[in-house]
C-alpha cells in the first residue's frame, strides 16, 4: 500500500493533485478540505494516501491529515457508499465535526452534504454511531468546542446562502466552504443577504 506521498506538487484543482516523486507523477483524488491546504505548484508537499480497489477501478486518494484519511477509510467500508460521498463529507465537515454530528444523530446537519437526503442520513447515523474510531473523534470535537466555543453555523440562513451560491454556478462543496467562512466573519445570526454577499468573496 502507498501510505503517503512526499514530493513536489505539479498540478492541483479542487478534486485532484499531481505529485512528482522522483520524476514519476502520482495523480491523487482529494477532498476540498485538502485542496485548501495544498501549497503553490512547484513547492514540496506531503499528503497521506490510501489506495482503493473496486472491481475494475483502482484509485489513489490523498489527504492533508491522518484524521481525514481515517474517516475516508471508515466511510468507504459502509455498505452502499462509493468514493464521491466520503469526499463530499470531507469537503463539508472536518473529521471531528462529522463525528460529532453522527454522535448527536443530527440528520439535518448531515443533509448539508451534497447528495445526502433524510434516508441516507438516517442510515449513516445507524451504521456509524457505534464506531470506536468515530467515538474518539467525537470526543476530540467536544474538547475543541469547550476551548473554542461552538462552530458559527446558522440554520435557515446558512442553507439559503448555500443554495444561492449553487444557483450562481458554485459547486456544492465550494458553496458550503464559502458560506462557512462567511459565517465566521458576519456572525452566526446574520441575515441571509449579508451572508451571501460575504460568501461570494470566498468562492
Amino acid at each position: 500500500m502507498i501510505a503517503f506521498l512526499n514530493g513536489v506538487l505539479r498540478e492541483k484543482s479542487q478534486d485532484r493533485a499531481v505529485i512528482d516523486i522522483g520524476g514519476v507523477g502520482f495523480e491523487v483524488a482529494i477532498p476540498y478540505s485538502t485542496f485548501g491546504k495544498l501549497p503553490t505548484t512547484g513547492e514540496k508537499v506531503f499528503v497521506y494516501t490510501t489506495l482503493v480497489f473496486r472491481e475494475d477501478d483502482v484509485r489513489l486518494f490523498g489527504f492533508a491529515t491522518s484524521q481525514e484519511k481515517e474517516l475516508f477509510q471508515i466511510l468507504t467500508q459502509v455498505p452502499g457508499i462509493g468514493f464521491k460521498t466520503p469526499l463530499d463529507i470531507l469537503s463539508t465537515f472536518s473529521p471531528e465535526a462529522f463525528a460529532a454530528v453522527i454522535q448527536a444523530g443530527d440528520q439535518r446537519g448531515l443533509c448539508r452534504v451534497p447528495g445526502i437526503g433524510k434516508k441516507r442520513a438516517e442510515r449513516l447515523i445507524f451504521d456509524l454511531k457505534d464506531k470506536e474510531s468515530l467515538l474518539a473523534l467525537a470526543k476530540t470535537a467536544v474538547r475543541k468546542e469547550i476551548v473554542e466555543g461552538p462552530p458559527p453555523i446558522s440554520g435557515g440562513a446558512f442553507e439559503e446562502a448555500v443554495q444561492a451560491l449553487i444557483a450562481l454556478g458554485c459547486k456544492p462543496s465550494v458553496a458550503h466552504r464559502a458560506v462557512s467562512e462567511a459565517v465566521e466573519i458576519v456572525g452566526k445570526d446574520s441575515p441571509v443577504e449579508p451572508l451571501i454577499k460575504e460568501a461570494l468573496k470566498h468562492r
